[in-house]
C-alpha cells in the first residue's frame, strides 16, 4: 500500500513541477516577446537589442501583437493555476491580465 502512496506523490509533484516550469518559460518567452514588440520600453528600461528601432503600429505590426497576446492567454490557459505556489499563482494571474488589458486596448 505505501509504495502505491509513495508513486502516486511523486506523481502529483512532478506534474505541478511541470506547471511550474510550463509557467515560468512562458514569463521568459513574454519577457522577450514583449521587449521585442516594444523596443521604446525596453530601450527605456536598459534591455539590449531595441534602441535602432520603433514600435510597428501598422495593421499588421497590432496584428502581430494581438496575435502574440491571445498566445499569451492561451499558455496560461494549458497551466493548471491552482497546481502552482501562491508567488507563481500572482505572477499567473498578473501576466493573464497584462495581455487582457493589452487586448482590450486593441
Amino acid at each position: 500500500m505505501r509504495p502505491a502512496l509513495l508513486l502516486a506523490l511523486f506523481a502529483s509533484l512532478a506534474v505541478a513541477q511541470d506547471d511550474t516550469q510550463k509557467l515560468h518559460k512562458l514569463f521568459d518567452d513574454a519577457y522577450k516577446a514583449i521587449a521585442h514588440a516594444d523596443p521604446e520600453a525596453s530601450t527605456m528600461f536598459g534591455i539590449p537589442g531595441g534602441n535602432d528601432r520603433w514600435t510597428d503600429w501598422s495593421p499588421e505590426g497590432l496584428a502581430a501583437e494581438k496575435k502574440m497576446l491571445e498566445g499569451f492567454k492561451t499558455s496560461l490557459a494549458a497551466i493548471h493555476r491552482d497546481r502552482l505556489k501562491p508567488a507563481d499563482q500572482l505572477n499567473y494571474d498578473v501576466l493573464g491580465r497584462y495581455a487582457d488589458a493589452h487586448l482590450e486596448q486593441r
